[in-house]
C-alpha cells in the first residue's frame, strides 16, 4: 500500500513494524512515552509498547551505556537523542566504545544499536540546538551514517538499522519532520544501506545532496533548466558506507560536480567527497569540483540563520559559475 505521510510518521511507522517483528527491538530517551517525544516522533506507541518504551532522565551518557549492554546480550535498542547537539553528552559512548566491540573481540560480540538523532537548523532553535552533527561522527571506523531525505528513505533506512547488526547513527533533520510524500508501507519493504539515489538524471552536472540540501537543490534546478542546463542529481542517503560507484559514474558523464550539505563546509563530508572525486577523476573533471555548506560561525538566534546556509539563489549561481 502506497500512501503520503509525513516524515515523523514515517519513522514512527517504522519503528512500530519493527518492534511488533522482532521482540528484542526496544526504545529509549528523553520523553518518547506518553508524551511521545519531543517533536512528536514516537506518539502513539506507547498504548501498545508501554514495555519496550524506557523514558530516561535528561541524561545521555548512561542511557547509551546501557543500550551497549542490552545489545551485547542480544537485544536491539533504538535510542533518541532529542538533539543532534547533545551527542557530546554521550560522545564516548557513541563514537568510541559502540563500534569497537565487535572489532576488538574479534567479531564475538555484535552491537546492533540505532541512534536516532534529531539535527540541523531551520526552526530557529539557536546556537545550541540546530548544529549538523554528521561531520562530528564522519571520522569514526565501525559506524554507519545514514541521512534520509524523504519519509519513504527514512521508513525503508530505519528498518534495515534495525535489523543490522553495526551500530547505526540515523541522522533526522528536524525541519523535514512534516514534510510528506508517497511511502510503500508495508513490513518487508527496506532500503539498502550504502546505496545512493539517483533522483534526477542528467548531462552537464553532477549535484549530490541530501536532507534539507537536497530539497533546495531540487527547487533550483527549474531556473537551471531554463538556461539549458542540465542537472544530474545523487542523493547518497547513505553517507557511511557512501556509495562512491554511483558518484563516480556520475561524474565521468558530466565533468563537474558540486556537493551541498547543511554541515559547516569546513571540514564536512563534502571535502571528503571532493578530494576523493578529483584523486580518481581528475582527468575526467572539466572544473575543480566545488563544496557548499553552512559558514562556519556559530548559529544565530531566530530566523537570521538561514543566511548561513546554501538556499535555492546560491546553487543556481554556483552552478552557473560551474557551467562557464
Amino acid at each position: 500500500m502506497v500512501k503520503k505521510i509525513s516524515m515523523s510518521e514515517a519513522i514512527r511507522t517504522a519503528l512500530a513494524e519493527e518492534m511488533r517483528r522482532d521482540p528484542n527491538v526496544f526504545i529509549m530517551g528523553e520523553d518518547i512515552g506518553k508524551f511521545g517525544g519531543c517533536f512528536g516522533v514516537t506518539a502513539g506507541l506507547w498504548d501498545e509498547f508501554s514495555e519496550r518504551i524506557f523514558e530516561t532522565p535528561i541524561n545521555e551518557f548512561a542511557p547509551a551505556l546501557a543500550c551497549e549492554g542490552a545489545a551485547v546480550l542480544g537485544k536491539r535498542p533504538v535510542f533518541e537523542i532529542m538533539f543532534g547537539d547533545f551527542l557530546g553528552y554521550c560522545y564516548s559512548a557513541v563514537c568510541l566504545d559502540a563500534p569497537q566491540h565487535h572489532f576488538c573481540t574479534g567479531g564475538q560480540l555484535k552491537l546492533p544499536i540505532v541512534y536516532r538523532i534529531a539535527q540541523g537548523g531551520f526552526i530557529s532553535s539557536g546556537a545550541h540546538h540546530s548544529n549538523c552533527i554528521e561531520g562530528w561522527v564522519y571520522n569514526h571506523p565501525g559506524l554507519y551514517l545514514l541521512a534520509p531525505s524523504t519519509p519513504a528513505d527514512a521508513y525503508g533506512l530505519l528498518k534495515s538499522a534495525i535489523r543490522d547488526d553495526n551500530p547505526v547513527l540515523f541522522l533526522e533533520t528536524k525541519a523535514q519532520y512534516a514534510k510528506k510524500d508517497a511511502v510503500p508501507l508495508d513490513e518487508d519493504y527496506t532500503v539498502p544501506i550504502g546505496k545512493a539515489a539517483i533522483i534526477k538524471e542528467g548531462k552537464d552536472i553532477t549535484i549530490v545532496a541530501w536532507q534539507m540540501m537536497r530539497d533546495f537543490v531540487m527547487a533550483a534546478i527549474p531556473e537551471l533548466e531554463k538556461q539549458g542546463v542540465s542537472v544530474e542529481l545523487i542523493d547518497p542517503r547513505s553517507l557511511v558506507p557512501l556509495d562512491v560507484d554511483t558518484i563516480y559514474s556520475s561524474v565521468k558523464k558530466t565533468g563537474r560536480l558540486l556537493i551541498v550539505h547543511e554541515h559547516v563546509q569546513r571540514g564536512g563530508i563534502g571535502e571528503s567527497i571532493a578530494a576523493n572525486v578529483m584523486k580518481e577523476l581528475w582527468s575526467d573533471l572539466k572544473k575543480p569540483v566545488s563544496v557548499m555548506g553552512r559558514a562556519c560561525i556559530p548559529i544565530p538566534a531566530g530566523t537570521v540563520e538561514a543566511c548561513l546556509y546554501p538556499n535555492p539563489a546560491t546553487i543556481q549561481a554556483e552552478v552557473e559559475a560551474l557551467m562557464k
